[in-house]
């Protein structure tokens, strides 16, 4: 009997030392809250909410599945598209390697309707500056890598927490008053990066009101789908090497499954569940209408997205034909779709970047064209004798003479028209180009622009020669007068 009283009194020494040393050992860090740490900023007006953690972000395998898909796009070894998407994931790791370094994790975007109006232009970005993060090494990377956009301010806000935006963003955010969104909170952990938007209760009020039908192009229908039934959208998203893209649109149910109620609890804002599958319907139908849209057909027509095949045609398809269910609906993305569509974004970039050039280069042009005519209308008619009259009369800069798309940067080729008021459709400015295979943007004398074959622009100047040569023989003296 002694020797299991000793033997009971020893094993509950040791229970007792445990549990000192546990009491003693320092406690694990809690677990970060996204929708704590976002609260404070949120008001009634808040339409969208971004939580990144750059923790789920394994560039190494983000750069195998973009190699991947460099080599499905057949994208030529040393070509442009390949050079540019090596350099820029160089240049994301970089970045990321260094903000992880400093004890960057959390970021976050919101998007309130006052960032819209044009006194504010923009979104905020917050940064949490968790314990044992370095403030300033944060301050001074970003700050560095994106703090040098237009308009943008970083800041310090009152909690210590990293802000940039502008500086209509940044004041809203000093002085905001928060209020309570359950429909904007965050359900996921460790995932990449979770978007979430919400329809703010005021909006839903006005659209009620001054929207009760939809417009004929969206199928008609009462918006009380909207207005009633839609809680939220929420984009979701993991990065290799387990890709998932899911968005859903969500009712109120979705919200209790996620918020963990219980039967019967009240959903924050929200009446009553719906009855019925509205919601998930209304979306299976929108998308429906986009799928057979005559815009859908013509860009799955175009040459470089029908060049992919069925296969593709059917994958885009597939991602957008939602599942529905009282629920709401949801589209998702998997890996294999991530890779195949990724794929045909790179297959697509050389002629994506020829047109973004060609429109860049015809509004280059239609700006020197409307310059012109600017200082006809202040000279008596009279066109400049060279572009090199309107950088000293200050209408455009120096460097707006070079035409970007040219190798050689040469500038622009300037031919002044005898009478702007009569000859509008004839060339004024184009560019040098020497490639046969590029057609050239040619700014026209009534000031619009147009992209011409080298053939195309021939015809134009010699109409050109012919108003000239006549224009000089009406200037010219009768013979024999003085």
């Amino acid at each position: 009997m002694k020797r299991k009283r000793t033997s009971a009194a020893m094993a509950i020494g040791v229970l007792a030392l445990a549990a000192a040393v546990r009491a003693q050992a320092p406690a694990s860090a809690p677990a970060f809250d996204a929708t704590a740490f976002v609260t404070p900023y949120i008001d009634g007006n808040t339409l969208l909410v971004v939580h990144a953690d750059m923790d789920m972000v394994d560039m190494k395998a983000v750069e195998n599945m973009v190699a991947d898909a460099l080599n499905d796009a057949n994208l030529p070894i040393g070509g442009q598209e390949r050079t540019e998407a090596v350099a820029g994931l160089a240049e994301a790791d970089t970045f990321l390697a260094a903000f992880k370094k400093a004890g960057g994790r959390h970021v976050f975007l919101l998007l309130n309707e006052e960032d819209l109006l044009p006194d504010i232009d923009g979104p905020a970005i917050l940064l949490a500056v968790q314990p044992g993060a370095d403030a300033k090494a944060l301050m001074d990377l970003i700050d560095a890598t994106i703090g040098k956009a237009p308009g943008a301010k970083l800041s310090i806000l009152k909690d210590g927490v990293i802000a940039l935006g502008t500086d209509g963003s940044l004041k809203r955010l000093q002085s905001i008053k928060p209020q309570a969104r359950a429909e904007l909170a965050f359900t996921q952990d460790g995932i990449a990066l979770e978007a979430v938007a919400a329809v703010p209760p005021d909006q839903r009020r006005a659209i009620a009101e001054l929207i009760p039908a939809l417009p004929a192009q969206l199928g008609d229908g009462s918006t009380e789908w909207i207005t009633r039934d839609l809680y939220n959208l929420r984009l979701m998203a993991t990065l290799p090497p387990k890709t998932e893209l899911t968005l859903q649109i969500n009712t109120p149910l979705r919200a209790m499954q996620s918020h963990k109620l219980a039967p019967g609890e009240a959903v924050p804002g929200f009446v009553e569940l719906p009855a019925s599958d509205n919601v998930g319907t209304h979306v299976a139908d929108l998308a429906k209408l986009f799928r057979e849209s005559a815009t859908f057909k013509e860009a799955m027509a175009s040459p470089e997205l029908a060049g992919l095949g069925p296969q593709f045609a059917a994958a885009v398809n597939k991602v957008l034909t939602p599942a529905t269910g009282f629920e709401g609906a949801t589209f998702t993305v998997d890996a294999d779709q991530a890779r195949e569509f990724l794929a045909a974004g790179m297959a697509t970039l050389p002629q994506a970047r020829m047109r973004a050039m060609n429109v860049q280069a015809m509004s280059d042009v239609r700006v020197i064209a409307q310059s012109c005519l600017v200082y006809g209308a202040d000279h008596k008619d009279q066109l400049p004798e060279s572009l090199d009259v309107l950088v000293k009369n200050g209408q455009i800069a120096a460097s707006q003479l070079l035409d970007r798309r040219d190798p050689k940067h040469r500038p622009y080729v300037y031919q002044p028209v005898p009478n702007p008021d009569t000859d509008g459709a004839l060339p004024l400015v184009w560019e040098p180009l020497d490639d046969p295979n590029v057609r050239i943007a040619v700014g026209f004398a009534d000031a619009h622009s147009e992209l011409l074959t080298r053939e195309q622009l021939q015809q134009y100047l010699k109409v050109a020669q012919e108003h000239r040569a006549k224009a000089a023989t009406q200037k010219a003296p009768a013979a024999g007068m003085p």
